[in-house]
């Protein structure tokens, strides 16, 4: 895309998902711009959410095309912050490939078809990092081996595709790859780390690491694609590379536990890939990750943005999505946001004014302790 190209007039914008600290992020800084913004709210969740924007209520599989078509007639732009956690797990009773085809294909392009039909110009989907990572690391199979980023490479081409793109008579679609985002409650690390955390002397974990971000952080990126992303990009957006010693210590320093982290042998932590598939066969469940291949294919590996061969991406999807020109000032505080996370996991640790109270201090996270 030409530098010279003029700034291209956004006025409204409808997101599928604006209840989650992403999606609420993107919505409180367009509407700062100046921006009309519309929230799809899943009609679970409305009742505990405060919204100060317009929004349409409704449950995405149900709703009839017609009326998701006449929802998003006049906007601009439309983002998809809809797609599921990669550590879900479901029942092993389901089928876990058509689960996960359901929720990043068959929705989305419902959704996609949809804003086509309404002449929205451009859509963004938020997806996740690890879909990078697949892509750029093919000699690992990531799809092959992890149900979720084989439906996901799958989304990824079939909307494309689908959407054509607005030169062609369709919508421009964009795909935002979200680096491990911290700055929200994130139950995922409460329920498949935390909680087993508490029960080590030292917090054992693989040597590599990986990039995070803040919602912040994210939300930047998409409002950023919302003007300037072409037809067909895939843009991993994230912030800062750190390893899991710096993520661990982070967190249970904030909680009160400080100096646990302690790296181990890449086949112990293998074996953890395995227990954690064997407890959740156990409990009647199954995930889109594998967890016996997970812990060697991502967590051991440096899941990293900055000088990847190289090339540091952050600095590459910024300078292409024109931060400079949007105003938009990427100085985010992405330790912090660990922070953040721990003190909304854990709220009870902490008095009023965000500090850790006194009895807290030196005590281990609980097993199920209670939030």
């Amino acid at each position: 895309m030409s530098q010279s190209n003029p700034k291209p007039e956004l006025t409204s914008c409808f997101i599928f998902g604006a209840h989650d600290a992403i999606g609420g992020c993107v919505r409180d800084r367009l509407v700062a711009r100046g921006v009309k913004v519309t929230a799809f709210m899943p009609e679970s969740v409305i009742a505990d959410v405060t919204v100060d924007v317009e929004y349409t209520k409704g449950n995405l599989e149900k709703i009839s095309r017609e009326q998701l078509t006449q929802s998003l007639a006049g906007y601009d732009v439309a983002v998809y912050n809809l797609m599921p956690e990669p550590f879900q797990s479901v029942s092993d009773s389901i089928d876990l490939y058509e689960f996960y085809r359901e929720r990043l294909v068959n929705l989305p392009l419902k959704a996609l078809e949809c804003a086509m039909r309404a002449r929205v110009k451009k859509i963004i989907f938020v997806g996740s990092l690890l879909s990078y990572f697949a892509r750029t690391w093919r000699e690992m199979h990531l799809t092959e081996r992890h149900t979720y980023l084989k439906a996901a490479a799958e989304a990824e081409d079939l909307l494309v595709r689908a959407g054509k793109g607005e030169a062609n008579g369709g919508i421009d679609t964009v795909f935002i790859e979200a680096s491990l985002c911290f700055g929200s409650r994130a139950t995922v690390w409460k329920d498949i780390f935390l909680d087993r955390f508490s029960k080590m002397s030292d917090v054992c974990f693989a040597k590599g690491g990986v990039n995070i971000a803040t919602p912040e952080c994210i939300a930047d990126g998409i409002i950023a694609a919302a003007y300037y992303a072409e037809h067909g990009k895939l843009l991993p957006v994230g912030d800062a590379d750190y390893g899991y010693k710096f993520i661990i210590n982070t967190m249970m320093e904030t909680i009160g536990s400080p100096d646990r982290y302690k790296a181990t042998r890449p086949w112990r932590f293998r074996d953890f890939g395995t227990v954690l598939k064997r407890e959740c066969k156990a409990a009647g469940k199954v995930c889109g990750l594998d967890h016996r291949y997970i812990m060697k294919d991502i967590f051991e590996c440096g899941a990293y943005l900055h000088n990847l061969a190289d090339i540091d991406i952050v600095g590459n999807v910024r300078e292409y999505l024109r931060y400079s020109e949007l105003g938009i000032i990427a100085d985010y505080d992405s330790a912090e946001g660990i922070r953040r996370s721990m003190r909304s996991i854990y709220p009870h640790r902490f008095d009023e004014n965000g500090r850790l109270r006194a009895e807290w201090i030196g005590v281990k996270t609980t097993p199920n302790e209670s939030n």
